[in-house]
């Protein structure tokens, strides 16, 4: 969510002025939905709500503007559902090693090693 002040930009035809245009290209390039349809200072949209993924349970609501501020308010609701990740990566417990029993393995393999054959 932003002020992108790209005014030329027609959100409805998808399309831009010289100005406008790299933003627009970028914004389908990275397949982003622009959910404000009305103007939000005069009869600009300026004010734009971006998304991918998330979605909007209800439209991008449009109020008046607070105090002398010269833009409106948006309002809107995204559902969010928590969801866990699971990690099926292993880690090794170094701390939990038989050392002594690792120490013992490679001594025997080594005694019964032949280094003239080396």
């Amino acid at each position: 969510m932003g002020d992108f002040n790209y005014r030329d930009i027609n959100w409805s035809t998808l399309t831009a002025d010289s100005t406008g245009q790299d933003f627009l290209k970028l914004t389908l390039d990275c397949y982003l939905e622009q959910h404000v349809q009305q103007p939000t200072r005069l009869n600009n949209i300026l004010d734009l709500v971006l998304t991918n993924e998330l979605q909007l349970k209800d439209n991008v609501k449009i109020v008046s503007p607070l105090d002398n501020c010269d833009h409106n308010v948006l309002m809107w609701e995204i559902e969010c559902t928590p969801s866990t990740v699971l990690n099926n990566k292993s880690y090794l417990c170094f701390n939990q090693a038989d050392y002594n029993g690792m120490c013992n393995f490679v001594r025997n393999r080594l005694s019964s090693f032949d280094y003239n054959e080396m």
